[in-house]
Order: structure tokens, then sequence, then C-alpha cells
């Protein structure tokens, strides 16, 4: 038998988990962030000439030079010029990337990246996590990581 003081605690408790149900809705249904059409066009650009330096290693001493100074520092620039540096190598596409953003801030942008193999390679397509950052003026790769192949 239901004690009247046991009921209204469980009715109490299903209000609370209501409530904070119908709070979490509209913040899990929120758009995901988006990129400011400026800033897309200029990380873009880096992008169709960072990625196949750097993860196709075509020239990967020319890829230093659109990282930041953090990423920079994690390899000398005759390790960068061998091909030995802070990107994992994958055989990339020319085909056009695409960026799902995660975070979105003025000066910063983490995205998931999709690479399309080169024809032949038998690798498979790849999503990198990356981060780009504005660095006086101009968007620059401070981190480029492997997340689903």
């Amino acid at each position: 038998m239901w004690h009247p003081t046991g009921v209204r605690r469980w009715v109490l408790t299903l209000a609370v988990a209501a409530a904070a149900l119908a709070v979490a809705a509209p913040a899990a249904a929120a758009a995901p962030p988006t990129i400011p059409r400026p800033d897309r066009s200029q990380i873009m650009a880096l992008l169709r000439v960072f990625v196949p330096e750097a993860a196709g290693r075509v020239h990967p001493g020319k890829a230093r030079f659109l990282a930041t100074p953090q990423m920079r520092a994690l390899a000398t620039p005759a390790q960068w010029r061998a091909g030995d540096l802070p990107v994992y190598p994958y055989p990339v596409s020319s085909s056009p990337f695409g960026i799902r953003p995660i975070t979105v801030t003025p000066d910063e942008v983490t995205f998931d990246l999709m690479l399309h193999p080169k024809a032949g390679s038998g690798a498979g397509v790849a999503v990198y996590t990356a981060q780009v950052q504005k660095v006086g003026g101009r968007w620059l790769v401070n981190e480029m990581f492997p997340t689903a192949q």
C-alpha cells in the first residue's frame, strides 16, 4: 500500500526529472555552430594548401609556414622538410574537403575534416579533427589528428 508521503515524493521526483528534461531538450536540439562566411572561405583556402602538403606529404616543409608557432615547435624545420611532422600521413586526393564545425570563436575554430583518398591508394575515407587559429590576422593550423578511418 502506498503511503501518501511516498506518493508525494514520487510525484515530486517525477516533476523534477520532467523539468530537467524540458530544459535539456532545447540545448540538445541547438543548431551546430557555424563559421562566418569570410572566415570559412579563408579556412578552406588554408586547408586546400595545408592538407596535401602536410598529411599528403607533397611538400611537408611548406606546410610549416601554414602552422601556428605552437604546432611549428613540435618538430624542427629539417623534420618538417623530411615529412616527420605533427600531422599523421594520409594519401589525400584533391577532392573538396568536408568540414563540420565543433566549436567556433572569432579566433579559433575546431572542426571535423573529412578527407578522401587518392585513387588507387587502397585507403578509405578518413576523418581528422583539426583546429585553426587566427594569428596576426590570418588563419593557421594549430593541430590536426585522425579520429576515424
